[in-house]
């Protein structure tokens, strides 16, 4: 579904082919509905589809997830324990969601510091080393995009 334009642009309901989205956006909606499934598939089939969106044009809908508060769902679903599939995915997704600079802006990072650190100590006791590397990366690309650095380093 997220492989054809078409269809995203109607469910982000942008106006008339516009950059400009319509106030009322039902894809990141639906999205996070699916994110409080308890079924690890619709989680993981939510998530993707976050990704292919951001992946396909994520100047044009990174702000519209963002201002959903898809993070916050995300950190949350990160945070209650679940399979290496989805915590992959979550990883993915919030690494993607980091490259705006909104998502710095709106304390996403600051909020998410915290269940990161905990979910990859957590993970450095599974064999997975896949989910370590994405937990890691996403670690390293929010250190390096905000002033979290700067703030750890001032109370040292």
């Amino acid at each position: 579904m997220c492989q054809y334009s078409e269809v995203v642009c109607v469910l982000m309901n942008l106006q008339d082919g516009t950059e400009d989205p319509l106030p009322y956006q039902p894809l990141p909606l639906i999205l996070k509905k699916l994110l409080l499934s308890a079924q690890d598939s619709l989680q993981v089939v939510s998530v993707r589809c976050v990704c292919a969106v951001l992946i396909h044009a994520p100047r044009r809908f990174t702000a519209a997830f963002i201002q959903a508060d898809l993070p916050e769902f995300l950190l949350e679903v990160m945070s209650s324990g679940c399979s290496d599939v989805l915590l992959w995915s979550v990883f993915s997704c919030l690494l993607l969601l980091s490259e705006d600079p909104l998502f710095f802006s709106q304390c996403h990072a600051v909020y998410g510091m915290e269940p990161l650190v905990r979910c990859l100590k957590d993970t450095l006791g599974k064999s997975n080393t896949e989910v370590q590397k994405q937990g890691l990366e996403l670690l390293s690309a929010i250190l390096d995009r905000s002033n979290i650095t700067r703030l750890l380093l001032s109370f040292l």
